[in-house]
């Protein structure tokens, strides 16, 4: 009887209901985390870069939420808000994952493309609002053309010249902005104070990002772009949210 329970427990029952080693705990840990494979930080240097602008996304979602809510039933308002909200989604999250999957500084790849592309989309995105809102007829429709044109060419130049240099890149961000903001002057008169202010410092953050985009200086300013993207388009916000709120 004895002999018949000790060869039961010491068969493959037995081994069955043994505890798992600690290299078994670690293998299976390993093979979860290749279930969501493109979301795992490749580079902890990153971190910064890959939460600040995700936690951004996260808010520009919300944001659009609550512009939907506030707009009031007008000629175009909700196509513009759809269209602007994505653009800020899209700039955020897109830059996101590609410092999520960014190795190095020096590294391009298909997200940095994504990245780079995003950024031209949230510009005309920014200024589509603005357009609709303050401009009227052959203005508003210069303006819009032109941001979303040079949005294109852009945008085309990227995926056909991948790795042009990044001054290149930031001079044509830099005229979508600047270049946008000449027929915005002519609706000062009918914004307030307030927005005026936003709309300038929007404009100061994102050039100021611009050149440190293509000089790549000082040292760490990739993390004080990401800081100064953050406070244009959250200034910009505002001025939008304060049109629609009134």
């Amino acid at each position: 009887m004895i002999d018949q329970l000790r060869s039961k427990w010491s068969g493959k029952s037995f081994q069955t209901y043994m505890l798992p080693t600690k290299k078994a705990v670690q293998a299976a840990r390993r093979s979860q985390t290749k279930v969501f494979p493109h979301f795992k930080i490749q580079n902890q240097q990153e971190k910064f870069n890959v939460y600040s602008h995700l936690l951004s996304g996260i808010l520009a979602a919300i944001g659009l939420i609550i512009l939907l809510i506030e707009a009031t039933p007008g000629e175009g308002y909700f196509l513009t808000i759809w269209v602007y909200g994505f653009s800020l989604m899209f700039v955020f999250f897109a830059s996101s994952f590609w410092h999520m999957h960014k190795k190095s500084e020096d590294e391009f790849s298909r997200w940095t493309l994504v990245d780079e592309i995003s950024i031209f989309v949230a510009i005309a995105g920014a200024f589509t609002p603005i357009a609709v809102f303050y401009l009227e007829g052959t203005l508003r429709e210069i303006t819009i053309g032109f941001q979303w044109g040079s949005a294109l060419v852009g945008i085309l130049m990227k995926l056909k010249y991948t790795m042009i240099k990044r001054w290149k890149t930031a001079i044509i961000y830099l005229t979508m902005g600047w270049g946008g903001a000449i027929p915005i002057q002519f609706a000062f008169g009918q914004m307030d104070p307030l927005t005026i202010v936003l709309l300038f410092g929007c404009g100061i953050f994102s050039s100021i990002g611009a050149v440190l985009f293509a000089t790549r200086k000082p040292k760490h300013f990739h993390e004080i772009f990401h800081v100064l993207v953050t406070f244009a388009l959250l200034f910009h916000y505002i001025s939008v949210i304060s049109f629609i709120s009134h």
